[in-house]
């Protein structure tokens, strides 16, 4: 009828492996099998390998080297499947070496992170090339307030992807870049947690106007999720709103929104059945924006 479309894909299978010789490092490999691979990229991809130097027990000074996600915002999803609509905007993991500086208490966690510079897996980018010519920083308070456990953060992304007039993605250049200039990006979140109960809020937004959409690019996510028990097995229930805008109200592209609920049911500590339903408003592509966008999807 052209209204519907089915399709049966393996959207990605996960397998990491920790390994601590001592109580001072640890190695750390993630890998990922996916029939969603962009062009360019393999089915089967190492995301990150890194080696952490550490011992909180002795010190709350740690180090943590290699390809990695960078601490930068929250990032977390409640859905049990689809990711929150800043973690598709923001998530930033590196290509390239990147090195974590660390200090992380009960209270607080702070953190500086040098990425190399160009363009890395997601988000991370620079206009010029250079070892460690990027960077991120990041903060996050503890605290209990009214019997509610409370996590305020804030971060900085030195220079992201939202720097040039052509959207565009390693490996594939749809248009011409004709213009380039450093566009940085700050987050804020905040999370409560009381008894079964979660809230989450997060709000990301760049510094200047995306040149290719001429306004700044923002991503709001509210999510909320509720931990109990179903047949004696843990299940959680969630519920996420979220919205991203980065045109005028003129423009094809100018907003997308999603709203997602969820069930996750556990079988064991290491199997999990879960369900969601997903409603998206507008189709907005970050990558031919200006010419693939459709509000009325």
């Amino acid at each position: 009828s052209g209204k519907s479309a089915n399709e049966s894909i393996i959207d990605n299978a996960n397998l990491s492996l920790t390994f601590a010789p001592n109580d001072w490092v640890s190695i750390y490999l993630g890998g990922i099998y996916t029939e969603l691979e962009f062009p360019g990229q393999d089915d089967k991809q190492l995301r990150e390998a890194s080696i952490t130097i550490g011992n909180l027990k002795k010190t709350p000074l740690y180090l943590s080297v290699g390809r990695k996600t960078v601490n930068f915002g929250n990032m977390q999803s409640y859905n049990p499947t689809t990711h929150s609509v800043t973690n598709h905007y923001y998530r930033t993991d590196t290509d390239d070496i990147a090195a974590e500086l660390g200090y992380l208490t009960e209270k607080w966690h702070l953190s500086f992170t040098a990425i190399d510079g160009n363009r890395q897996l997601r988000v991370a980018d620079t206009t010029s090339d250079g070892s460690f010519g990027n960077f991120a920083l990041s903060a996050q308070r503890n605290f209990k307030l009214c019997d509610w456990d409370i996590a305020v953060g804030a971060g900085y992304l030195n220079s992201t992807i939202y720097n040039s007039d052509a959207a565009n993605h390693p490996g594939v250049s749809p248009d011409d870049l004709t213009t380039s200039e450093r566009n940085g990006a700050y987050d804020i979140w905040i999370e409560a947690k009381k008894d079964q109960w979660s809230l989450m809020a997060e709000y990301t937004k760049t510094e200047r106007a995306w040149p290719a959409t001429g306004r700044a690019v923002e991503a709001l996510t509210l999510q909320v999720a509720y931990d109990t028990e179903l047949w004696r097995k843990p299940t959680r229930f969630s519920l996420a709103y979220g919205r991203g805008e980065q045109g005028y109200k003129k423009d094809p592209f100018y907003e997308l929104e999603q709203l997602a609920t969820g069930i996750e049911f556990w079988v064991t500590p290491n199997f999990s059945i879960s369900g969601e339903y997903v409603y998206n408003r507008a189709f907005v592509p970050l990558i031919m924006i200006s010419r693939a966008s459709d509000p009325n999807v």
